[in-house]
């Protein structure tokens, strides 16, 4: 099965396959719906700072 408008789109040898995680998808929207609080969203903001920064020291050695 291929598509007459490919090589037009990409410019990849062969096919691929797209997987759809309908578990992954419902985990985001709640994530997003999450960030929409305040609350939630200052949380997040100040787990980026602390958390996140100690990660990128550590890569970075």
């Amino acid at each position: 099965m291929g598509c007459p408008l490919k090589e037009v789109c990409t410019k990849v040898k062969g096919d691929r396959q797209v997987h759809w995680n309908p578990i992954f998808e419902e985990m985001k929207t709640k994530a997003k719906t999450a960030l929409e609080c305040d609350k939630k969203a200052a949380i997040y903001a100040r787990r980026k700072i602390e958390v996140e920064s100690v990660f990128g020291h550590i890569k970075g050695n």
